[in-house]
């Protein structure tokens, strides 16, 4: 990757040093060492683990040091963590450093931003994790050719957008662009769906399969319930600080398997197949892997 002189010089503080944050961390060192990268996070322990591994090259213990050097601040915590860091950090960043963030949600952060960081703040969101959560599930490919959503509004400065591209190229991600609305409602579909849903079976399944069999769970179990093994209470925040949209995938979810259910009951073999046919059609608008 050509690395220009901006990016040269840049030095970057991520704020946050879980799975996302570590992942960040490592990723740059691995494709471009020549940035500097320093770290917080509100525990002893992460950040100790995140020099030690490598994810960046200073750990610091004062959040207001770590930002004050900064060129770019990558905060990666969750959303409501987040939302009180933007007004903290904005005294005590440099006049010309950008923030940019890794929040599930968009929405309230980017009108929160606007308010303190006028300009210079870019949302964003990476569409890659890991069920294994924290710094323990870090690495340095997490983000390889991954869509790295960014939500920059029309008062955002083109710089802004620039540095947060190309952070995200470092990362080996691809960088897309989007509304912040848009984007909450497209991750309440692709992502925040999916978790819940990949609960329900977990639901289904213990109730229904025997202790003895539980172990005959092929593909489509484990595929469909791999995210379900993330960490509950991050996911119930997430849940909830996007309620409006993940409300209106439910019920979108919910008329189309009320529909099956009920020419499931009629034994109406037409219908069903005509559901079944229309849904397969549907997904044949995404990729399968």
């Amino acid at each position: 990757m050509a690395v220009s002189e901006r990016q040269s010089e840049l030095n970057v503080s991520i704020i946050g040093l879980g799975l996302i944050g570590g992942s960040i961390g490592m990723a740059l060192k691995a494709n471009s060492p020549q940035i500097h990268v320093a770290g917080w996070d509100i525990s002893n322990g992460s950040r100790d683990q995140a020099f030690h591994l490598g994810a960046v090259d200073r750990a610091d213990v004062s959040l207001s040091a770590v930002v004050a050097s900064a060129d770019l601040v990558v905060i990666a915590t969750p959303v409501t963590v987040t939302l009180d860091l933007l007004t903290s950090i904005s005294l005590h960043l440099k006049s010309t450093a950008i923030v940019t963030d890794t929040g599930s949600t968009k929405l309230r952060i980017v009108e929160a931003a606007e308010e303190v960081l006028p300009g210079r703040f870019v949302g964003g969101h990476p569409m890659a994790g890991s069920e294994i959560s924290g710094l323990a599930g870090s690495r340095a490919n997490l983000f390889k050719d991954a869509n790295w959503l960014l939500t920059p509004t029309s008062t955002t400065l083109a710089e802004s957008v620039s540095v947060a591209e190309r952070l995200v190229r470092c990362c080996g991600a691809i960088p897309r662009i989007c509304a912040a609305d848009v984007h909450d409602r497209m991750v309440a579909a692709l992502s925040h769906l999916p978790h819940i849903v990949a609960w329900e079976l977990g639901i289904a399944a213990h109730d229904l399969v025997p202790t003895e069999f539980r172990d005959v769970a092929a593909g489509s179990f484990k595929d469909g319930t791999r995210v379900g093994h993330s960490d509950p209470a991050h996911w119930a925040k997430i849940l909830l600080d996007n309620r409006t949209e993940v409300l209106h995938s439910l019920a979108l979810a919910d008329s189309w398997r009320k529909e099956v259910a009920q020419a499931i009951e009629a034994n109406d073999l037409a219908l069903l197949t005509d559901l079944l046919k229309s849904a397969r059609t549907n997904l044949s608008d995404f990729p399968k892997r």
